[in-house]
Parts: C-alpha cells; structure tokens; sequence
C-alpha cells in the first residue's frame, strides 16, 4: 500500500472534525471537462480528495488559489465557500471522499431569491445537494 495522505488538518489548517451520530461515508467521482468548473459550493462536512487525472484549481472565496495535480491528495476546507476549475486542456477526474452525518448533504451551492420586477434579489445558502457531488 502507498499512503496518499495522512493529516489532521484541512487544505486551510482547518482541524478536521467528525460527526458525532450515524457517521456516513461517501465516495464518489467528480469530473470536469476542460475550461469548466463546479460552481459555487461549500462542503459541510470532511472530504478527502486524488487527482487521478488532469488538475483541478480550487479558488476559495478569499481568492486564494490552490492547484492539485494528477497524483495529489488532498483535504478540502470545511464550510468555506469555493468553486472548482479545470483550466488544463484534458478532463479532470477525481476521486472524493466525504465523511458527514446519515441524512446530511455533502454539498452546499448558494441560492438567489428572485423578487418581482424593480427589485433586489437577496442571496441566501439553501441546502440543497447537487446530484452526485
């Protein structure tokens, strides 16, 4: 076996925290075409990642860049807003793993409130978990 990572602090120094009832685990494959991105999004609970192919840059909403490559593993940051880009010019793959509570979503994308003509929307987090990330 290789060990790809081993910490206890996220990609932002972040202490990483498990839940405390029904703990579930959940792996899955994000991919992202070049020159495209996930969107806004925040994870509330743990995941680990690798980069299995391409690169991701992950920009965090205090504009700090961080760039994973293929064979990189990585922690995300707990409950800070981010979007995810492929800036390469192949697909990005990679390999996530969440830790989080049965029931409880994985990801987090901020909604807007449209309100009637001549109006402001006003932009608020809704839970709402984007289908297989």
């Amino acid at each position: 076996m290789t060990p790809l990572i081993q910490t206890t602090k996220t990609d932002v120094s972040q202490d990483i925290r498990y839940p405390s009832a029904h703990a579930q685990i959940t792996t899955l494959l994000l991919e992202i075409a070049p020159g495209g991105q996930t969107g806004r999004h925040m994870h509330p609970v743990p995941s680990a990642s690798y980069v299995l192919e391409g690169e991701v840059t992950i920009e965090l909403d205090n504009h700090r860049q961080l760039t994973y490559r293929a064979g990189q593993a990585f922690v995300g940051a707990v409950q800070a807003w981010r979007n995810a880009f492929n800036r390469g010019t192949i697909w990005a793959k990679v390999l996530v793993m969440f830790v989080g509570r049965e029931g409880q979503p994985r990801t987090i994308f901020p909604q807007v409130v449209h309100l009637g003509r001549g109006q402001r929307g006003i932009p608020r987090s809704e839970s709402r978990e984007h289908t297989g990330y």
